[in-house]
């Protein structure tokens, strides 16, 4: 449990907000239902967030009769605004599994958790270091997740580790790479700072970056000639 709460202020300790010229499409709000039982049975945010190991079992089971409960949001203060889908993806859900609830409720890939540095789905996947399927069930289902600036400007490729990663990040948005935080930080700027990111990933984000002509940020020249990848 000491872990898990870890995570949780971790991931809430957003940048402090700067200037930021870049934008994206706006990401539509998520839908919110009330988290109170309505049949008698526990609802699925109950039976997701109330334990470290879920019944995946039950929780698609419930999912599969109360569909709209993929988008309800939790108001509990170590965890606020997360969905069964995120919580599902803090709780190491098999991918088999996040695909079905996806497949039963696409809407829960484009939730933003507000209380959580407006990041969505896929922002949280990437700095799991989530399996591939996952990344790639996430970018099916919204691929403009990818652009969608955390509340400190990072998109999605700002917190990749690996290679694998990255390249289906990049699949979907080439131009990404070349995307800049409020600090004016690119996605390969993060990698060559952080000694616990592989020398492979950087590398590689230098190749992409030839590709769309990524430029010094400093001299104010960004990658897809906006800063803010499209696609």
């Amino acid at each position: 449990m000491l872990e898990f709460n870890f995570w949780y202020n971790y991931l809430s300790n957003d940048a402090k907000p700067a200037n930021n010229n870049t934008s994206t499409e706006r990401i539509p709000p998520p839908s919110i239902y009330s988290t109170r039982d309505t049949d008698g049975g526990p609802s699925l945010l109950k039976l997701v967030e109330e334990t470290n190991t879920p019944n995946w079992s039950d929780v698609l089971t419930r999912a599969k009769s109360h569909p709209h409960e993929l988008t309800t949001q939790s108001s509990r203060d170590d965890h606020p605004d997360e969905t069964p889908l995120t919580l599902s993806l803090l709780k190491h859900a098999p991918p088999t599994l996040i695909r079905q609830l996806i497949s039963i409720n696409p809407l829960s890939a484009r939730t933003v958790s507000h209380g959580q540095g407006t990041r969505t789905p896929l922002h949280l996947a990437v700095f799991l270091k989530s399996p591939p399927e996952i990344i790639e069930t996430l970018l099916e289902a919204y691929p403009e997740a990818a652009l969608h600036p955390k509340k400190d400007g990072s998109i999605p490729l700002h917190a990749v580790t690996d290679v694998p990663t990255a390249r289906l990040l990049l699949r979907y948005h080439p131009t990404s790479v070349g995307c800049v935080n409020k600090a004016q930080y690119l996605p390969l700027h993060i990698c060559t700072y952080d000694e616990n990111r592989c020398a492979d990933l950087c590398e590689y984000l230098i190749e992409e970056g030839r590709k769309v002509n990524v430029g010094d940020v400093g001299n104010g020249q960004r990658g897809g000639g906006s800063g803010r990848g499209g696609g």
